[in-house]
């Protein structure tokens, strides 16, 4: 049977799925975050597979409870306040996709997860009887190192493993391929090539020659288009952002000195 919960937020959602894409009104109020899938982080795997098998060298249940119960209390520490970004006009974001409304919120609360993470070593202020952690160019910084990557990530049209795939079709250096020549080329099996090769077809990166019913698929590319990775255009970088400020405390320091001479 169905059954109704009611939670106060706000609220923390994690959610994991083989699909290529999600319901369009929970990508744009989350983060995509793609596993790795490369031979390194497979071999850091076996690692810690085979300390199961080695007592001498893996953690006690205790030594993992200390770790775990100060992770705990480094989170109970934290206060329950509010987050002011005092530079919030100056971040400037692209306005070619009504999306971006939502995406621009997003980019906002990266920065004030790392002010409040770091209320501690920064400057606090007193407003309207509230307090408030005030945001520095650093908190700044640190969501920008994660937005370039992670939201650029969820404003393309193509899955990670779809754009991995063009690349690697493109490194074939053929006018015509076939599912086998990917497969050799980078060890993928038949389905999984297939599966990321429909969005390329969809999308019109690539396109099916020949094949169906039983014969052999003749795939080649769409010259006309290139990979589609969105990158935070307009968006200033933090150097950028910093010489903002700069200017605008000179310029603030510039009027109060006028003002003072008249």
């Amino acid at each position: 049977k169905t059954l109704e919960k009611t939670v106060k937020g706000p609220v923390s959602y994690v959610e994991t799925s083989t699909q290529l894409s999600i319901h369009p009104e929970n990508e744009t109020r989350m983060f995509d975050l793609y596993i790795d899938e490369s031979p390194n982080q497979t071999k850091k795997i076996y690692q810690i597979q085979n300390l199961e098998y080695l007592p001498e060298n893996r953690y006690s249940y205790e030594e993992i409870n200390k770790i775990v119960n100060k992770h705990h209390l480094i989170q109970r520490i934290l206060e329950p306040v509010r987050v002011k970004i005092p530079y919030v006009e100056l971040i400037e974001f692209p306005v070619n996709k009504l999306r971006l409304r939502r995406d621009r919120m997003r980019f906002l609360a990266l920065i004030e997860s790392f002010a409040f993470l770091y209320q501690y070593q920064r400057k606090q202020e007193t407003i309207k009887n509230e307090k408030y952690i005030i945001a520095d160019i650093e908190d700044y910084k640190m969501a920008y190192e994660l937005a370039e990557d992670i939201m650029a990530e969820t404003l393309s049209v193509l899955h990670q493993k779809s754009r991995e795939l063009l690349e690697e079709i493109k490194a074939l250096d053929k006018k015509n391929f076939c599912v086998s020549d990917i497969i050799e080329k980078i060890g993928w099996t038949s389905l999984k090539a297939r599966r990321y090769m429909k969005q390329l077809i969809e999308e019109e990166y690539i396109e099916q020659k020949a094949g169906g019913q039983g014969k052999r698929g003749v795939y080649n590319l769409c010259s006309r288009k290139s990979i589609n990775k969105e990158k935070l255009e307009g968006l200033p970088t933090p150097q950028e952002l910093n010489n903002k400020l700069v200017h605008l405390f000179k310029g603030n320091n510039e009027q109060v000195k006028t003002k003072g001479i008249a």
